[in-house]
């Protein structure tokens, strides 16, 4: 029997997060007779953490463990399982699931995964564990081309590095063709953290007001430590009546054909989850050039570079002018589907699991 045990730091709503749940319940119909898939959050969840559950699937929560026990308590966890193989997922569940496996006598085989740039803006310290962890890690699995790049860039081994990119629902509801409304409506799905640029977002929409005569609104999904900052901002900025904070929804995707564009403003990126579900939902991007997006986009939307409030209101202010042509270069997009649904991405972990 394959065990397979996966390591995330928690099952909040997020790219990583929700692509997590959905890969265990691809894996599990697509290897049912010989594979046990296993969850294990160090921090809890909630509403994503819920879901797995009530679908059926096994999750250890070790939300109630203190931090200076939490080593122990899941290398205790790991060794009644006996794992064959352990997948930790990005740079906190890293550390704490990699220093766990490493100690056990069944000598699993381990994973990690990187969604971004894992070097970029850190510190010190996280230099230093990714090093040492890079020596008892069998292989990096790379969320996108770019990631790797970074990985290489940074000393790491290529035999050890797999892209294996992120994978989304078949079942994404499709917008129309049909022109916006009097009102142009935007949405913006990610994380509340500084990497996801809101703030560079909001910058821009506030030019875009001052600038133009169209009236427009903004949803912006999702929950972080900045919400603060960016309901303070939004007041700052006069943009209460446009900007909504919508926080955090399951299977947001299933509500972009409502909109007229899907706006990334990201400082970083690997490959977005968002980024693939809006393409699938045949709704406009507008986005910053960050990893895999321009490789990705292709014709589809608008790329601009990064941390530019001012280039992101340009290309804002150019689709307000010339919707018509912009959505149709969306409808006119291969199936996103083909190349990033879901079961691709499970039918690669499983070549991979079976082969290690």
């Amino acid at each position: 029997m394959l065990r397979v045990v996966y390591v995330i730091e928690h099952l909040h709503m997020g790219g990583e997060e929700t692509l997590l749940v959905s890969l265990v319940k691809e894996l599990q119909s697509t290897l049912p007779q010989f594979s046990t898939q296993i969850i294990v959050t160090l921090k809890g969840g909630g509403s994503l953490l819920k879901t797995a559950q009530n679908e059926g699937l096994f999750v250890i929560n070790l939300e109630s463990t203190s931090k200076w026990k939490l080593l122990f308590r899941l290398h205790k966890e790991m060794n009644k399982i006996k794992p064959n193989i352990i997948h930790t997922r990005l740079s906190s569940a890293g550390y704490w699931g990699r220093f766990a496996a490493f100690f056990l006598l069944s000598r699993p085989r381990i994973l990690h995964g990187h969604g971004g740039n894992t070097f970029h803006n850190c510190g010190i310290k996280r230099i230093i564990f990714e090093k040492i962890l890079n020596l008892i890690t069998h292989k990096h699995i790379c969320v996108s081309h770019s990631v790797k790049k970074h990985l290489l860039d940074h000393g790491f081994n290529e035999k050890r590095l797999i892209v294996i990119e992120n994978g989304i629902s078949s079942n994404i509801p499709k917008r129309s063709s049909s022109m916006p409304a009097d009102t142009f409506k935007f949405v913006c799905v990610g994380r509340l953290e500084k990497v996801k640029g809101h703030d560079v977002l909001l910058h821009a929409l506030q030019k875009v007001k001052d600038d133009t005569q169209y009236s427009f609104s903004l949803d912006v999904i999702g929950k972080g430590s900045q919400f603060n900052v960016l309901k303070a901002l939004i007041e700052d900025l006069d943009l209460g009546k446009e900007v909504n904070l919508v926080g955090e929804l399951e299977k947001p995707y299933n509500r972009f054909h409502k909109y007229d564009a899907f706006i990334l403003p990201s400082r970083s990126e690997g490959l977005s989850l968002s980024l693939l579900e809006a393409m699938a939902a045949a709704i406009p991007v507008i986005a910053t050039d960050t990893g895999d997006t321009k490789r990705v986009l292709l014709e589809h939307g608008l790329i601009v570079p990064p941390d530019s409030s001012k280039e992101l209101a340009s290309a804002i202010k150019y689709f307000l002018e010339t919707p018509q042509e912009i959505i149709n270069r969306a409808q006119r997009t291969p199936k996103i589907i083909d190349d990033y649904g879901i079961f691709q991405t499970a039918k690669k972990y499983t070549e991979l699991y079976t082969n290690l």
